[in-house]
């Protein structure tokens, strides 16, 4: 039978987490479905408030099946997420700005990025597995993207690269990756291309994402006007979370000094120092 525990949920943009997620992202298991749609969530309305003239777009989704033959495809968009121009695609060009759709997505069970260039045409993937290790080859990734492009937005592109930084070595740290990844881009402004993320960058959100997944359900943050700002969580907050908060962590597993020490999460609020930027 399920521990009723793990069950126990948070909530922020209408998206629930559970204890488990919390417990597997800390313990390096995965990073979940409604983890990454928390944060690419936050991220979106991170851009709506700071960036509102920055035409980027982001776009979560997984692949749930693909037929690398017929080049077809059925996607399921991660809860919060639709696709407003799938009927009116044109919209995306009309202006003069140069529009950047950044697609997040689940194949070959880890997380990418695929970064397109709507004007330009062009497509970056970022993939943190290394190739040795990939059950899937770059051709068939960039499949999954046009195949993605052409039934959502009726576009081609016409020219792929990826991402040659450092990569990790198990496919449960990539969702961690691309977290941090989409942090520097979008928080920290970091070029697309160039950044390198590191194994401690990576590290770093096992403490940020359930401190901001937390921090975002005790201050009731639906709306994107009520989020809390990345200037705020720079540094853990010194508030202590209330106890059916905190019992929603008291398992987590987090690295302290080269160690795994379980600790709570709301101590772990208290005492640790964790930087974002």
């Amino acid at each position: 039978s399920k521990n009723p525990d793990q069950q126990k949920k948070v909530k922020g943009f209408g998206i629930e987490i559970t204890k488990k997620e919390l417990d597997d992202l800390l313990d390096d298991q995965t990073t979940s479905n409604n983890v990454i749609a928390f944060f690419t969530r936050y991220l979106k309305n991170y851009l709506k408030i700071h960036n509102p003239s920055q035409k980027d777009y982001i776009f979560s989704f997984t692949v749930n099946h693909f037929d690398k033959f017929k080049q077809k495809a059925s996607f399921t968009y991660l809860p919060t997420f639709k696709n407003s121009f799938r009927n009116n695609p044109h919209k995306l060009t009309k202006s003069e700005d140069s529009p950047r759709l950044f697609l997040i997505f689940k194949y070959d069970e880890r997380w990418l990025i695929a970064i397109v260039d709507v004007r330009a045409k062009k497509c970056f993937i970022v993939d943190f597995l290394a190739s040795g290790l990939s059950r899937t080859s770059k051709d068939e990734f960039y499949s999954v993207v046009k195949t993605f492009l052409k039934q959502e937005f009726n576009m081609k592109p016409n020219s792929v690269s990826f991402y040659d930084q450092a990569k990790s070595n198990l496919y449960t740290d990539c969702g961690l990756y691309v977290c941090r990844y989409l942090s520097n881009v979008f928080v920290g402004k970091q070029d697309t291309m160039r950044q390198s993320v590191s194994e401690g960058e990576k590290n770093t959100f096992k403490s940020v994402l359930p401190w901001l997944i937390l921090k975002t359900h005790l201050e009731g943050a639906t709306d994107p006007l009520k989020i809390p700002k990345p200037e705020n969580y720079n540094s853990l907050s010194n508030k202590i979370l209330p106890t059916e908060i905190a019992s929603l962590t008291d398992r987590s597993r987090v690295q302290t000094g080269g160690s795994d020490t379980t600790l709570h999460l709301a101590n772990q609020i208290k005492t640790r120092q964790t930087r974002l930027l």
